[in-house]
């Protein structure tokens, strides 16, 4: 990263990432017997032993252990004026990782990115390929040529790693096909897994988008021909979702438009993992073989898949996002079930978000001044619209920060329209940017906002007065009490006034969310409720509620009902 000092930045980061791919030892990872390159728990970004002091991050485009910095720097530097350059570039890592999100802002997410390579034209194009684009950017721009240029260094650093793995292995098919991806486009189904699969460590195996689309020209050429067979083709897939497995990698869709349905189903056949996170677009079209294979898939207890209604997903991406009609086949899903434009989208997952529950929290020291429940309902939607408001000013600036310090090289080279507008990933380069900002604690803010009515209009024996105090012992030695709320209807059950108080506060949000337009591209916000695990860490900053919850308690775990309550 300081080789060269006065470098432009994405230089710097490019040089970093060559340095680093062609110091990783290959030897640990191109393991012989295997059928995939790189196969197994393996982050090409960290050492075989994870002991980076500094690294490459897919999302934060940089990292730092600083108490493993510091080890290293007392073990291996010895003269004050090298200690001292040394904290210098610690102080500069820890400042580019910085972000400037407050925490109740870090809503189960807070600037992570998930993202999808454009795999489809990866296998179309070839690693090769991208040397072209970049000559081709370059002439139209060459006023952009530090960022041409760092990514052709990238790009250079990519096909070294591949060579050096290459040369580890034996000849054989991996070997074959290996060395063909550093030559061509694949030919044969085998060698598209094995490109897609090399491409995806690069974004430590992320999110994927059409998988059955991007492999269907390979399968029904193989498939015809006999080169290959339906077993093979289940078990390639099998390694391929292990890969995505044992690494914690993200999401892949199946089902859409272009996609053999055969291939499809075998896709389905193959899932035997908790991840990736499958989703399975459903349209008219969706055959009974495919809808028996994505409940055969259920049936083994991995959660997958996920079942996405294609059609109106296509109208809110027209609505919503402005999607494009010929990029509406493109709709695909990142992280856990974040909306993107397959190998063409920067869609912050999850930027940022809020918490109604925490907000409601805050203004439960009103219930003995506001004279009746609309003007509590009122101002509480006040500060619904004020934490927005700073949440989105947050988030803005956290997207400047990415783009002025924290450039993505591996995703500006492989997504849309980066190469093409000589513009980083970052800083707007893709063709769709947004950002998606969470929503969360719906069912407990409508419960709790029904029980507080109900004390306003006497219907139940307990003053506003009497149920703040309650939140204030968090329920300590009022046991009956805490009951009588905890029985009151609640949201998820088909009951009118309740659904109705969900309904009031969510529009809300949302719509306050619609209303912004992001800082990256001029692109999109939108609204979503993706608890994932994060239900429980974010009921730990909030006192007791009037639904009867406890200090501290878990939250509601998704856009559902409260856990316990339906």
């Amino acid at each position: 990263f300081y080789e060269d000092r006065n470098a432009p930045l994405v230089r710097k980061f490019s040089r970093a990432i060559f340095r680093h791919l062609e110091a990783v030892d290959v030897s640990a990872i191109a393991v012989r017997d295997r059928i995939l390159f790189p196969q197994g728990k393996i982050n090409i970004w960290q050492s075989p032993t994870g002991k980076l002091a500094c690294f490459h991050s897919h999302s934060f485009s940089v990292g730092i252990n600083p108490v493993l910095f510091e080890e290293k720097m007392q073990h291996y530097l010895t003269s004050d004026t090298d200690r001292e350059t040394a904290n210098n570039i610690k102080f500069d890592f820890q400042n580019r990782c910085v972000s400037p999100l407050s925490h109740k802002y870090r809503v189960g997410g807070g600037g992570f990115t998930h993202a999808i390579l454009n795999y489809e034209k990866i296998l179309t194009l070839g690693l090769p390929g991208y040397k072209q684009e970049i000559a081709d950017g370059l002439n139209q721009k060459p006023e952009n040529r530090d960022f041409y240029e760092a990514v052709e260094e990238v790009l250079s650093a990519i096909m070294l790693f591949l060579n050096r793995a290459v040369e580890t292995l034996k000849p054989g098919e991996l070997h074959d096909a290996l060395l063909a991806a550093g030559e061509r486009p694949p030919e044969t189904f085998y060698e598209a897994m094995v490109l897609f699969n090399f491409a995806g460590y690069l974004d430590y195996l992320d999110s994927f988008g059409d998988l059955d689309v991007y492999l269907t020209p390979f399968f029904e050429r193989d498939i015809a021909a006999d080169v290959i067979t339906e077993a093979e083709v289940v078990e390639l897939l099998g390694a391929f979702y292990s890969n995505v497995d044992v690494n914690d990698g993200w999401h892949m869709i199946l089902g859409g438009k272009g996609a053999a349905p055969r291939l499809t189903e075998l896709c389905l056949h193959a899932i035997n993992t908790r991840r990736p996170n499958s989703g399975l677009k459903i349209t008219p079209e969706t055959s009974d073989a495919i809808w028996n294979q994505a409940f055969d898939a259920m049936a083994r207890h991995t959660g997958n898949p996920a079942l996405y209604n294609d059609t109106a997903y296509r109208k809110s991406a027209v609505e919503y996002a402005g999607v494009k009609a010929d990029d509406l086949d493109k709709i695909a899903y990142g992280g856990c079930t974040e909306f993107m434009v397959a190998g063409k989208s920067n869609v912050g997952s999850i930027d940022s978000g809020v918490n109604l529950l925490e907000i409601l929290d805050g203004a439960l020291g009103r219930l003995t001044s506001a004279p009746d429940f609309k003007s509590f309902l009122d101002e509480y939607k006040k500060d619904i619209c004020r934490e927005i408001a700073h949440c989105i000013e947050e988030t803005q600036l956290n997207q400047q920060y990415k783009a002025l310090y924290r450039p993505q090289l591996i995703r500006s080279l492989f997504i849309d329209d980066c190469l093409a507008s000589g513009t980083e990933y970052n800083e707007g380069g893709a063709r769709y940017n947004g950002g998606v900002v969470n929503v969360v604690g719906i069912a407990n803010t409508a419960n709790s906002l029904y029980a507080i009515k109900q004390a306003y209009e006497g219907g139940m024996e307990m003053s506003p007065a009497e149920l703040q105090t309650l939140m204030e012992c968090n329920y300590s030695g009022n046991d009956a009490k805490r009951e009588i709320l905890r029985h009151l209807p609640k949201y998820g059950n088909n009951c009118a006034e309740v659904d109705a108080l969900a309904n009031e506060v969510s529009e809300l949000a949302f719509s306050e969310i619609l209303q912004y337009k992001c800082w990256r591209g001029n692109g999109f916000y939108i609204p979503s409720v993706i608890m994932f695990v994060t239900f429980v860490p974010e009921g730990v900053n909030i006192g007791a509620t009037p639904d009867g919850r406890m200090a501290a308690s878990p939250i509601a775990d998704s856009c559902g009902p409260m856990q316990g309550t339906d």
